[in-house]
């Protein structure tokens, strides 16, 4: 199950520029958000900003009951073992095989014998649909491909929370299709929280529990009224605008496709 995620009055500058301010959001636990907007809007610094690799001028996130932006980094190492990202690029090493690359964290983080490393890989690349291409290298598989043998590796940990840098960047508009329908179905199996962050206005209306407008001005007296979630728990996301261009509301009912149909991407 995954863990909620609780933003308030986050800013963060950089010199005499300002990324965002006052921005306050919840990623409920379990369910997918999307943060939607263009490219410079600051997505890619939340994403990091989120997980401690950046510090916010002001501002707190709550994870698991606790504030990251408060913690020391011994254990801010600690919380960061909930997360998995997946890179826009996939971010592989590209003299590694598939099987090495998605076997590094458990490698880097984990004291398991290889014997339970090669059991755990196997499953999280045939969860994605990779199975048979673990000894292939990044540099002879589709774009598609790579994308997804990073979030093989995103998943090799059993993250409570996987953030998702632009996913469909590089990726032709069926296999974009295909990987965000990919999404919806791992989400319907592991139950962890996603974060979307993209300008694919498609994939934002189709995929998400709830969705974030990073986009200047904000939209006002524009607030939509929460629907039900279509899974067994019926749970119903929030609608809650913000002044500063954060928008988050319920999103449209999704179907669940196997995952076997990813095999082509």
């Amino acid at each position: 199950m995954g863990v909620e995620n609780v933003v308030t009055g986050l800013t963060k500058t950089f010199g005499s520029q300002t990324i965002w301010r006052d921005v306050t959001l919840t990623l409920p636990a379990g369910e997918i958000s999307v943060m939607l907007g263009p490219s410079g809007t600051g997505k890619s610094v939340f994403l990091k900003t989120l997980v401690g690799l950046l510090k916010p001028d002001a501002g707190s996130i709550v994870i698991d009951g606790r504030d990251l932006t408060r913690m020391r980094e011994a254990d801010l190492y600690e919380v960061r073992q909930l997360f998995g990202v997946l890179f826009q690029d996939g971010a592989l090493f590209g003299s590694m095989t598939l099987y090495d690359n998605v076997a590094f964290p458990l490698r880097e983080h984990t004291r398991k014998p290889e014997a339970q490393i090669r059991r755990i890989v196997t499953e999280k690349m045939e969860l994605v649909g990779l199975s048979g291409a673990e000894g292939k290298l990044p540099g002879e598989i589709s774009g598609g491909m790579r994308k997804r043998a990073g979030l093989a590796r995103a998943l090799v940990l059993d993250p409570e929370i996987l953030l998702i840098d632009e996913p469909d960047s590089g990726l032709d508009p069926v296999r974009t299709s295909y990987i965000t329908q990919l999404f919806i179905d791992l989400n319907a199996q592991i139950d962890a929280t996603f974060l979307i962050v993209t300008h694919d206005i498609n994939a934002a209306r189709t995929v998400p529990d709830n969705i974030g407008d990073d986009h200047r001005p904000a939209r006002a007296g524009h607030r939509p009224e929460p629907r039900h979630r279509h899974d067994a728990q019926g749970r119903a996301a929030a609608a809650r605008q913000r002044p500063d261009g954060i928008l988050t509301l319920a999103g449209p009912p999704r179907k669940v496709a196997p995952v076997g149909a990813y095999c082509t991407l």
